[in-house]
This record gives C-alpha cells, structure tokens and sequence, in this order.
C-alpha cells in the first residue's frame, strides 16, 4: 500500500468504523465487548496492510494474535505496553497516604511526627483513635482491592499483567510519590490484593494472624506470619507461576517493611496491642 491515496482511503475506512462502533458501544454494557468489535471490524481493513496497527491487535488477555501477520511475540509485546498506562493508574491509586489523609481532614495531628511515627492503621489508631484507625485499615485495603478487581474483571489480564499490577500496587504504598516515597508497611493493602487473587488464601492467611495475634497480643508478628503463609497457600491452590511470584514479592516486602518490628520483638521492646 504505497500511494497517498490508498492510505488516505484507509484512514477514513478506519474512522468510520470507529465512530460506528463506538456508537453502537453506547447500547452495549460491556466495555470490552465494544473494544474487541472494534478491533475485529479494524482487522478487516487493516489485514492486507503491512503498516501494523495497536489498536487491531488490542485483545486483553489474549496473547498470539495472528491476524495481523506479526510474529507471536511481537503481539505479546504490544499487549504489555498497551498496559503500562494501567499500570501507572494503579501506582497512583495505590500510593494515596490514606492515614494522613483521614487523620488531617478528622483535624488530627501528622501521624508522622506521632508514635512509631508509620501512616498505617496500627500507628493511626494508636495516635488518632479507634475510628480513625478502623477507616485507615480499609482505605488501605481498598487501594489494593478496587483497582486489581478492576483490572481483573474488566481487561481480563494475563497473569503475568496481573502480578505486575498487584506488586506494583504494594509498591505504590510502601513507596508512596506523594510522600518523598515513605510510605506505609503494606498488611493492609496487600489483604485488599490477595483478596482478589484468591479470598481462600486470604481466609488461610487470616487465620494465621488472628491466631498468632490472640496468642502474643504483637500486631507485627501477627503480620509477619500472615504475610509469610500467603504465597505458600497461593502455591498449594496451584495458581500460575506470575502469581504466585507476584504474591512472594509481596509477602518479602511486607516482611522487610517490618524488619524494625522484627528488631523490637527479637529485643524484647516491641509493643503489645491494646483494645
């Protein structure tokens, strides 16, 4: 396809499809549904043209696309960087200082400057109240919920996708831009993210804090513990490699964020929880 002419044709060919069906995607009410119409009905123009197209290939979840006549590999790499905006939607949900952020509008004070000095929910509640501490606890979760239920349910992503956007989730809160990147310890947001990997795992990994918190009265070891049976419950319900190390990396970062717990309860100095 060299001429001008040609190519002008198959520009406008390909905006009438678009704005067709976009139009018709207003009655549909799955957004997927609409984009996968609209990357079949580009193929059909767009399939004798050796000018490669993103927006013909773009079929979430679904890698080797062969309409095109790309390499495999080539429509894999595509997929992904189509994904880095997501991902970069995520990072920024995910790193919102729920604490500070709850504590300032409740007219309390920088939960920083107070305590063990964290943002997360043991540290807020001990500072700010019971209240506030309880709100932290799920906004936190949320941040790590909300958008991998989204991106599960809606994008249908890989599970390679999907362990990118789960640990880069606990890395937005851990590493937050809002805050120089000193953020929180993760227990929190990583439920909200196993929660949509597998709420099984979650209930494991539940029980194993509840247990070990009752036990000791120490919200650290209870965490620590939590997050260690996590990644090991993921691999015995026999979930794809991506996964399981997406939720590895998490349970090690969790674990390195509360390695000056881990310091305090070896020397005997860390602080029991009080209702």
């Amino acid at each position: 396809m060299n001429s001008l002419h040609e190519r002008g044709f198959l520009r406008k060919k390909f905006t009438h499809v678009f704005y067709d069906t976009l139009h018709a995607g207003e009655c549909a009410c799955d957004f997927r549904d609409a984009m996968l119409e609209i990357s079949s009905k580009v193929n059909h123009y767009m399939a004798c043209s050796r000018v490669f197209c993103p927006v013909a290939a773009w079929k979430p979840g679904i890698t080797g696309i062969k309409s095109t006549g790309r390499p495999e590999h080539f429509e894999i790499v595509m997929s992904n960087l189509l994904f880095i905006p997501v991902l970069i939607v995520v990072y920024l949900i995910a790193a919102i200082p729920t604490g500070i952020v709850l504590t300032r509008l409740m007219g309390g004070e920088d939960v920083r400057q107070k305590g063990s000095g964290n943002i997360g929910a043991t540290n807020v509640y001990r500072v700010a109240g019971k209240t506030a501490g309880i709100l932290t606890l799920i906004g936190d979760m949320l941040k790590g919920f909300l958008p991998l239920l989204v991106i599960k349910s809606w994008l249908a992503p890989t599970p390679a996708q999907l362990g990118f956007a789960a640990a880069l989730a606990i890395i937005a809160h851990c590493y937050p831009v809002y805050l120089k990147f000193k953020g929180g310890k993760g227990i929190a947001t990583a439920l909200g993210i196993f929660l949509v990997i597998s709420p099984q795992a979650v209930l494991g990994a539940l029980a194993v804090f509840v247990l070990a918190v009752a036990t000791t009265r120490f919200i650290s070891l209870g965490s620590v513990l939590a997050a260690l049976s996590a990644p090991l419950l993921i691999l015995m319900l026999g979930f794809p490699q991506p996964i399981f190390l997406a939720t590895l990396f998490i349970a090690l970062l969790v674990i390195w964020r509360h390695r000056s717990n881990i310091k305090r309860l070896l020397d005997g100095t860390e602080d029991r929880f009080k209702a």
